[in-house]
Protein backbone atom coordinates (compact mmCIF):
# COMPACT_ATOMS: atom_id res chain seq x y z
CA UNK A 1 0.00 0.00 0.00
CA UNK A 2 3.01 2.47 0.64
CA UNK A 3 3.91 1.92 -3.20
CA UNK A 4 0.38 0.75 -4.83
CA UNK A 5 1.86 1.98 -8.05
CA UNK A 6 4.92 -0.36 -7.99
CA UNK A 7 3.48 -3.25 -6.63
CA UNK A 8 0.63 -3.02 -8.87
CA UNK A 9 2.51 -3.01 -11.84
CA UNK A 10 4.53 -5.78 -11.43
CA UNK A 11 1.90 -8.26 -10.45
CA UNK A 12 0.25 -6.87 -13.50
CA UNK A 13 3.17 -7.62 -15.43
CA UNK A 14 3.81 -10.95 -14.22
CA UNK A 15 -0.05 -12.30 -14.17
CA UNK A 16 0.63 -10.97 -18.49
CA UNK A 17 3.48 -12.80 -18.79
CA UNK A 18 2.59 -15.91 -17.48
CA UNK A 19 -0.97 -16.15 -19.46
CA UNK A 20 1.06 -14.99 -22.78
CA UNK A 21 1.36 -18.91 -24.13
CA UNK A 22 -2.65 -18.64 -23.89
CA UNK A 23 -2.12 -17.08 -27.41
CA UNK A 24 -1.18 -20.39 -28.54
CA UNK A 25 -3.67 -23.00 -26.97
CA UNK A 26 -4.55 -26.31 -28.55
CA UNK A 27 -7.31 -28.07 -27.69
CA UNK A 28 -7.41 -31.98 -27.66
CA UNK A 29 -8.94 -34.96 -26.01
CA UNK A 30 -6.21 -37.45 -24.59
CA UNK A 31 -7.58 -41.37 -23.73
CA UNK A 32 -5.11 -41.71 -21.60
CA UNK A 33 -4.36 -45.30 -23.08
CA UNK A 34 -0.96 -44.91 -21.88
CA UNK A 35 -1.54 -45.50 -18.17
CA UNK A 36 -2.49 -48.53 -19.52
CA UNK A 37 0.85 -49.87 -20.09
CA UNK A 38 0.61 -52.64 -17.12
CA UNK A 39 -3.13 -53.96 -18.01
CA UNK A 40 -4.39 -56.33 -21.07
CA UNK A 41 -5.93 -53.40 -22.97
CA UNK A 42 -2.85 -51.56 -22.76
CA UNK A 43 -0.07 -54.06 -23.74
CA UNK A 44 -2.70 -55.01 -26.77
CA UNK A 45 -3.21 -51.34 -27.85
CA UNK A 46 1.17 -50.91 -27.73
CA UNK A 47 1.14 -54.26 -30.18
CA UNK A 48 -1.09 -52.45 -32.69
CA UNK A 49 0.59 -49.82 -32.21
CA UNK A 50 4.27 -50.79 -32.95
CA UNK A 51 2.96 -53.66 -35.28
CA UNK A 52 0.29 -51.72 -37.32
CA UNK A 53 -0.73 -48.12 -37.47
CA UNK A 54 -2.01 -46.28 -34.38
CA UNK A 55 -4.78 -45.14 -35.78
CA UNK A 56 -5.99 -48.83 -36.30
CA UNK A 57 -7.41 -48.64 -32.96
CA UNK A 58 -10.26 -45.99 -34.23
CA UNK A 59 -10.33 -45.53 -37.58
CA UNK A 60 -12.26 -42.30 -39.92
CA UNK A 61 -14.86 -43.34 -41.69
CA UNK A 62 -15.58 -41.39 -45.03
CA UNK A 63 -19.44 -42.20 -46.02
CA UNK A 64 -20.09 -40.90 -49.49
CA UNK A 65 -24.09 -41.13 -50.49
CA UNK A 66 -25.97 -39.11 -52.95
CA UNK A 67 -28.28 -36.22 -52.44
CA UNK A 68 -30.95 -37.11 -49.12
CA UNK A 69 -28.49 -40.04 -48.48
CA UNK A 70 -29.44 -41.99 -51.32
CA UNK A 71 -27.68 -44.28 -53.77
CA UNK A 72 -25.02 -42.73 -55.72
CA UNK A 73 -25.28 -42.31 -59.79
CA UNK A 74 -23.11 -43.12 -61.99
CA UNK A 75 -21.38 -40.39 -61.87
CA UNK A 76 -21.31 -39.55 -58.98
CA UNK A 77 -20.18 -43.29 -58.15
CA UNK A 78 -17.00 -42.03 -59.52
CA UNK A 79 -16.36 -38.99 -58.12
CA UNK A 80 -16.62 -40.52 -54.54
CA UNK A 81 -14.16 -43.64 -55.60
CA UNK A 82 -11.96 -40.99 -57.11
CA UNK A 83 -11.98 -39.11 -53.82
CA UNK A 84 -11.30 -41.90 -51.79
CA UNK A 85 -8.27 -43.16 -54.25
CA UNK A 86 -6.51 -39.46 -53.42
CA UNK A 87 -7.38 -40.64 -49.99
CA UNK A 88 -5.08 -43.42 -49.95
CA UNK A 89 -2.35 -41.34 -51.71
CA UNK A 90 -1.87 -38.98 -48.54
CA UNK A 91 1.20 -39.36 -46.66
CA UNK A 92 -0.63 -39.27 -43.65
CA UNK A 93 -2.64 -42.70 -44.18
CA UNK A 94 -1.61 -45.72 -43.63
CA UNK A 95 -4.17 -47.64 -45.74
CA UNK A 96 -8.19 -46.67 -47.14
CA UNK A 97 -10.59 -49.77 -47.32
CA UNK A 98 -13.48 -49.16 -49.69
CA UNK A 99 -16.99 -51.08 -49.50
CA UNK A 100 -20.07 -50.59 -51.36
CA UNK A 101 -23.56 -51.22 -50.20
CA UNK A 102 -26.54 -50.45 -51.83
CA UNK A 103 -25.19 -47.83 -54.26
CA UNK A 104 -23.22 -45.85 -50.93
CA UNK A 105 -19.56 -46.29 -50.58
CA UNK A 106 -17.78 -46.61 -46.95
CA UNK A 107 -13.87 -45.87 -46.91
CA UNK A 108 -12.64 -47.04 -43.50
CA UNK A 109 -9.53 -44.63 -43.46
CA UNK A 110 -6.59 -45.68 -41.44
CA UNK A 111 -4.38 -42.58 -40.22
CA UNK A 112 -0.50 -43.09 -39.21
CA UNK A 113 -1.42 -41.27 -36.12
CA UNK A 114 -3.29 -41.98 -32.74
CA UNK A 115 -6.78 -41.41 -32.70
CA UNK A 116 -7.18 -38.65 -30.14
CA UNK A 117 -3.89 -36.76 -31.56
CA UNK A 118 -4.16 -33.65 -33.05
CA UNK A 119 -3.24 -34.95 -35.92
CA UNK A 120 -5.87 -37.14 -36.67
CA UNK A 121 -8.86 -34.37 -35.87
CA UNK A 122 -6.57 -31.99 -38.05
CA UNK A 123 -6.96 -34.51 -41.01
CA UNK A 124 -10.30 -34.95 -40.41
CA UNK A 125 -11.06 -31.18 -40.97
CA UNK A 126 -9.14 -31.79 -43.79
CA UNK A 127 -11.08 -34.45 -45.15
CA UNK A 128 -14.22 -32.25 -44.89
CA UNK A 129 -12.77 -29.36 -46.05
CA UNK A 130 -12.00 -31.44 -49.16
CA UNK A 131 -15.12 -33.03 -49.80
CA UNK A 132 -17.03 -29.92 -50.50
CA UNK A 133 -15.63 -29.72 -53.92
CA UNK A 134 -17.47 -32.33 -54.91
CA UNK A 135 -20.68 -31.60 -56.06
CA UNK A 136 -24.01 -33.59 -55.85
CA UNK A 137 -22.70 -35.67 -53.70
CA UNK A 138 -22.66 -35.97 -49.46
CA UNK A 139 -19.43 -37.17 -47.83
CA UNK A 140 -20.04 -37.41 -44.15
CA UNK A 141 -16.70 -38.14 -41.92
CA UNK A 142 -17.49 -40.23 -38.71
CA UNK A 143 -15.37 -42.41 -36.19
CA UNK A 144 -14.01 -41.52 -32.73
CA UNK A 145 -11.63 -38.94 -34.36
CA UNK A 146 -14.04 -37.22 -36.23
CA UNK A 147 -16.27 -37.31 -32.47
CA UNK A 148 -13.63 -35.61 -30.70
CA UNK A 149 -12.96 -33.10 -33.33
CA UNK A 150 -16.45 -32.32 -33.17
CA UNK A 151 -17.00 -31.82 -29.56
CA UNK A 152 -13.84 -30.23 -28.85
CA UNK A 153 -15.77 -27.47 -31.38
CA UNK A 154 -19.30 -27.60 -29.85
CA UNK A 155 -16.99 -27.27 -25.96
CA UNK A 156 -14.80 -24.30 -27.42
CA UNK A 157 -17.91 -22.15 -29.47
CA UNK A 158 -20.02 -22.43 -26.20
CA UNK A 159 -17.07 -21.28 -23.86
CA UNK A 160 -17.49 -17.15 -24.32
CA UNK A 161 -21.14 -17.45 -23.51
CA UNK A 162 -20.39 -19.47 -20.40
CA UNK A 163 -17.71 -16.56 -19.43
CA UNK A 164 -20.42 -13.85 -20.25
CA UNK A 165 -22.92 -15.69 -18.40
CA UNK A 166 -20.82 -16.13 -15.37
CA UNK A 167 -19.01 -12.44 -15.74
CA UNK A 168 -22.79 -10.76 -15.65
CA UNK A 169 -23.68 -12.78 -12.95
CA UNK A 170 -21.03 -12.28 -10.69
CA UNK A 171 -20.81 -8.76 -11.43
CA UNK A 172 -24.59 -7.80 -10.43
CA UNK A 173 -23.49 -9.72 -7.15
CA UNK A 174 -20.56 -7.83 -6.82
CA UNK A 175 -22.26 -5.03 -6.93
CA UNK A 176 -25.49 -5.74 -4.64
CA UNK A 177 -23.19 -7.42 -1.89
CA UNK A 178 -20.16 -4.65 -2.24
CA UNK A 179 -22.29 -1.66 -3.22
CA UNK A 180 -19.24 -0.46 -5.18
CA UNK A 181 -18.73 -0.30 -9.22
CA UNK A 182 -15.08 0.12 -8.90
CA UNK A 183 -14.51 -2.91 -6.45
CA UNK A 184 -16.68 -5.00 -8.57
CA UNK A 185 -15.16 -4.53 -11.98
CA UNK A 186 -11.68 -5.00 -9.96
CA UNK A 187 -13.05 -8.36 -8.92
CA UNK A 188 -14.13 -9.13 -12.06
CA UNK A 189 -10.81 -7.97 -14.21
CA UNK A 190 -8.12 -9.24 -11.53
CA UNK A 191 -9.91 -13.29 -11.97
CA UNK A 192 -9.56 -12.98 -15.66
CA UNK A 193 -6.00 -11.82 -15.55
CA UNK A 194 -5.79 -15.09 -12.70
CA UNK A 195 -7.33 -17.52 -14.92
CA UNK A 196 -5.54 -16.43 -17.82
CA UNK A 197 -2.05 -16.43 -15.74
CA UNK A 198 -3.24 -20.14 -15.01
CA UNK A 199 -4.01 -21.72 -18.17
CA UNK A 200 -1.07 -19.77 -19.94
CA UNK A 201 1.02 -21.47 -17.49
CA UNK A 202 -0.55 -24.63 -17.74
CA UNK A 203 -0.20 -24.26 -21.56
CA UNK A 204 3.56 -23.88 -21.15
CA UNK A 205 3.95 -27.20 -19.12
CA UNK A 206 1.48 -29.32 -20.54
CA UNK A 207 1.06 -28.20 -24.35
CA UNK A 208 4.81 -27.07 -24.66
CA UNK A 209 6.48 -29.62 -21.96
CA UNK A 210 8.29 -27.45 -20.23
CA UNK A 211 9.60 -29.21 -16.71
CA UNK A 212 7.60 -32.64 -18.00
CA UNK A 213 10.48 -34.91 -16.97
CA UNK A 214 10.25 -33.25 -13.26
CA UNK A 215 6.33 -33.92 -13.29
CA UNK A 216 6.71 -37.59 -14.93
CA UNK A 217 4.75 -36.91 -18.29
CA UNK A 218 5.45 -36.79 -22.04
CA UNK A 219 3.19 -33.86 -23.73
CA UNK A 220 0.65 -34.30 -26.02
CA UNK A 221 0.99 -30.90 -27.74
CA UNK A 222 -2.54 -30.08 -26.51
CA UNK A 223 -4.42 -29.12 -23.38
CA UNK A 224 -7.69 -31.24 -22.38
CA UNK A 225 -10.55 -29.21 -24.26
CA UNK A 226 -12.93 -29.19 -21.20
CA UNK A 227 -10.11 -27.75 -19.11
CA UNK A 228 -10.20 -23.96 -19.55
CA UNK A 229 -14.25 -23.83 -19.09
CA UNK A 230 -13.43 -26.52 -15.27
CA UNK A 231 -10.34 -23.49 -14.61
CA UNK A 232 -12.66 -20.63 -15.52
CA UNK A 233 -15.61 -21.67 -13.22
CA UNK A 234 -13.87 -23.53 -10.27
CA UNK A 235 -11.74 -20.28 -9.54
CA UNK A 236 -14.25 -17.79 -10.17
CA UNK A 237 -16.41 -19.67 -7.21
CA UNK A 238 -13.37 -20.02 -5.17
CA UNK A 239 -11.84 -16.85 -5.76
CA UNK A 240 -15.42 -14.95 -5.33
CA UNK A 241 -15.54 -16.45 -1.98
CA UNK A 242 -12.26 -14.93 -0.83
CA UNK A 243 -12.96 -12.10 -2.39
CA UNK A 244 -16.32 -11.69 -0.63
CA UNK A 245 -14.73 -12.49 2.57
CA UNK A 246 -11.90 -10.10 2.33
CA UNK A 247 -14.10 -6.82 0.99
CA UNK A 248 -16.75 -7.36 3.73
CA UNK A 249 -14.74 -6.80 6.40
CA UNK A 250 -13.14 -3.74 4.50
CA UNK A 251 -16.33 -2.38 3.78
CA UNK A 252 -17.48 -2.69 7.78
CA UNK A 253 -14.30 -1.04 8.93
CA UNK A 254 -14.97 1.71 6.32
CA UNK A 255 -18.86 1.92 7.22
CA UNK A 256 -17.44 3.04 10.78
CA UNK A 257 -14.91 4.97 9.99
CA UNK A 258 -14.75 6.53 6.47
CA UNK A 259 -10.75 5.89 6.45
CA UNK A 260 -10.03 4.11 3.15
CA UNK A 261 -6.22 3.25 4.28
CA UNK A 262 -7.39 2.00 7.55
CA UNK A 263 -10.38 0.25 5.83
CA UNK A 264 -8.19 -1.61 3.78
CA UNK A 265 -5.27 -2.77 6.28
CA UNK A 266 -8.12 -3.60 8.90
CA UNK A 267 -8.99 -6.63 6.02
CA UNK A 268 -5.91 -7.95 5.69
CA UNK A 269 -5.34 -7.68 9.08
CA UNK A 270 -8.27 -10.15 9.91
CA UNK A 271 -8.79 -12.01 6.64
CA UNK A 272 -5.53 -12.58 5.68
CA UNK A 273 -4.15 -15.80 7.46
CA UNK A 274 -7.81 -17.65 7.12
CA UNK A 275 -7.70 -16.93 3.25
CA UNK A 276 -4.23 -18.56 2.87
CA UNK A 277 -5.30 -21.50 4.95
CA UNK A 278 -8.05 -21.78 3.16
CA UNK A 279 -6.10 -21.49 0.17
CA UNK A 280 -3.29 -24.03 0.95
CA UNK A 281 -5.91 -26.38 1.77
CA UNK A 282 -7.25 -26.44 -1.82
CA UNK A 283 -3.79 -25.92 -3.57
CA UNK A 284 -2.51 -29.45 -1.35
CA UNK A 285 -5.76 -30.99 -2.40
CA UNK A 286 -5.45 -30.24 -6.44
CA UNK A 287 -1.52 -30.43 -6.03
CA UNK A 288 -1.77 -34.65 -4.97
CA UNK A 289 -3.26 -35.15 -8.66
CA UNK A 290 0.06 -34.84 -10.18
CA UNK A 291 0.64 -37.84 -8.59
CA UNK A 292 -1.42 -39.42 -10.39
CA UNK A 293 -0.62 -41.55 -13.75
CA UNK A 294 -3.30 -39.88 -16.02
CA UNK A 295 -2.59 -37.10 -18.28
CA UNK A 296 -5.68 -35.22 -17.24
CA UNK A 297 -5.71 -35.36 -13.82
CA UNK A 298 -1.95 -34.39 -14.10
CA UNK A 299 -3.45 -31.15 -15.60
CA UNK A 300 -6.89 -30.71 -14.01
CA UNK A 301 -4.23 -30.55 -10.70
CA UNK A 302 -1.65 -28.45 -12.02
CA UNK A 303 -4.25 -25.82 -13.68
CA UNK A 304 -6.00 -25.35 -10.10
CA UNK A 305 -3.64 -25.36 -7.95
CA UNK A 306 -1.32 -22.69 -9.57
CA UNK A 307 -4.72 -20.63 -10.00
CA UNK A 308 -4.98 -20.73 -6.75
CA UNK A 309 -2.34 -19.70 -5.14
CA UNK A 310 -2.13 -17.04 -7.93
CA UNK A 311 -4.84 -15.98 -6.66
CA UNK A 312 -4.76 -16.12 -3.07
CA UNK A 313 -1.52 -15.11 -2.77
CA UNK A 314 -0.25 -12.31 -5.60
CA UNK A 315 -4.31 -11.52 -6.53
CA UNK A 316 -5.86 -10.91 -2.74
CA UNK A 317 -2.79 -10.23 -0.84
CA UNK A 318 -0.94 -7.98 -3.33
CA UNK A 319 -3.24 -6.71 -6.13
CA UNK A 320 -6.71 -6.06 -4.37
CA UNK A 321 -4.65 -3.73 -1.45
CA UNK A 322 -2.45 -1.92 -4.05
CA UNK A 323 -5.86 -1.15 -6.72
CA UNK A 324 -7.69 -0.11 -3.44
CA UNK A 325 -5.31 2.39 -2.18
CA UNK A 326 -4.48 3.54 -5.76
CA UNK A 327 -8.71 4.12 -6.09
CA UNK A 328 -8.91 5.67 -2.69
CA UNK A 329 -12.85 7.02 -2.16
CA UNK A 330 -13.50 6.00 -5.48
CA UNK A 331 -13.69 2.37 -4.16
CA UNK A 332 -16.74 2.90 -2.51
CA UNK A 333 -18.97 4.86 -5.14
CA UNK A 334 -22.09 3.75 -6.61
CA UNK A 335 -24.45 5.80 -8.68
CA UNK A 336 -27.13 8.39 -6.84
CA UNK A 337 -30.56 6.69 -7.27
CA UNK A 338 -33.92 9.18 -6.91
CA UNK A 339 -31.55 11.65 -5.67
CA UNK A 340 -29.58 9.49 -2.84
CA UNK A 341 -27.03 6.86 -3.35
CA UNK A 342 -28.37 3.47 -2.63
CA UNK A 343 -25.18 3.41 -0.19
CA UNK A 344 -26.76 6.49 1.74
CA UNK A 345 -30.20 4.53 1.46
CA UNK A 346 -29.17 1.36 3.19
CA UNK A 347 -26.87 3.16 5.79
CA UNK A 348 -30.27 4.69 6.88
CA UNK A 349 -32.12 1.72 6.73
CA UNK A 350 -34.61 3.25 3.78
Amino acid sequence: MGRPVLFGAIGVGLLLTAAAPITGIRYGVDMGLTSLADRPTGQATELVEDNFAPGLLAPIEVVGTGSDSGPLGDETRSDVNRFIAELSLDPRIATVLPQQSDGRILAVVVPKAAFDSTAATDMVADIRSRATALDGVEIRVGGTSAAFADVSHRITARFPWVITLVLTVSLAFLIVAFRSIVLALEAILLNLLATGAALGLTVAVFQYGVGESALGFHSTGFLQVYLPMLVFAVLFGLSMDYEVFLIRRMKEHWDETGDNAAAIADGLQRTARPITAAAAIMVAVFASFLTANVLELKQIGFALAVAITIDALLVRLVLVPAFMQLFGRWNWWLPRVGGRTTETAATTGT
